[in-house]
């Protein structure tokens, strides 16, 4: 199944008209890496993936339980986005 992510990845329609990297790129191939149970190189390529998934996890939880609390939320939210954009600029920058 790995391999088919592998050869199935989408294409970044961002880096392919502006030639710059998009916020996101390189979550694909870092979620597959992860997959693999390459940890430490998925961080590399995408260091804003596991607080990402996270996310998710705790998003689906409100969604069913109501639980944890939204405030808890929005806080995990703007982390992962300066998360997200910190590493975006840095990798603008070298």
């Amino acid at each position: 199944m790995l391999e088919w992510l592998e050869q199935h990845q989408l294409p970044c329609f961002y880096h392919q008209v502006l030639h710059i990297k998009c916020p996101v790129c390189g979550f694909q191939t870092a979620l597959i890496l992860l997959l693999k149970g390459d940890f430490i190189d998925s961080l590399k390529i995408y260091p804003a993936l596991i607080p990402i998934l996270i996310l998710m996890a705790l998003m689906v939880s409100w969604l069913i339980f109501r639980k944890p609390g939204w405030i808890f939320i929005k806080r995990v939210i703007q982390f992962d986005l300066t998360l997200v954009f910190t590493s975006y600029f840095l990798r603008l920058l070298f």
